[in-house]
């Protein structure tokens, strides 16, 4: 039983590697590492409601958990004199104001920083998109 907080550790629930993407499956295909150009296909794809394979979720969070894990619960965020940041607070799971938002001001990336203050799942019908999608874009840029 761990002792403190410290050391309970996110560990993998399946060997993603051996689930299958069917044929006919017309979401969003992801590849690791993340490429822009697969945030943007993401994005693309929950626009035109698909859903993302569940091989595609279990690979997201197991890529998720291992920054959060690595990281404390508050962070600094340096910023340079150019960078940007964009401060979301309470989507409540409102998938088409995220893509809003990202379509305004640009997909998070190396000099353009988000910071996300809470209840962005409390509810709205597309509310786990919504967080994937969160999780998917600190996943393609760690730092933002």
């Amino acid at each position: 039983m761990p002792t403190s907080p410290t050391q309970i550790k996110s560990a993998p629930v399946y060997d993603t590697k051996s689930l299958v993407v069917e044929s006919e499956y017309a979401g969003a295909h992801l590849t690791w590492p993340l490429a822009a150009g697969g945030v943007v296909d993401l994005l693309e794809s929950f626009k035109d409601g698909h859903l993302l394979h569940p091989k595609y979720v279990l690979e997201l969070c197991e890529n998720a958990n291992e920054i959060f894990d690595a990281e404390e619960t508050v962070r600094d965020i340096p910023l340079a004199e150019t960078d940007t940041i964009t401060i979301v607070g309470d989507l409540h799971g409102q998938l088409s104001d995220l893509l809003s938002i990202f379509k305004l001001n640009a997909i998070p990336g190396p000099g353009n920083f988000y910071l996300f203050n809470g209840d962005f799942v409390d509810r709205g019908e597309r509310g786990s998109t919504a967080y994937g999608t969160v999780r998917y874009a600190r996943t393609f840029a760690p730092r933002c």
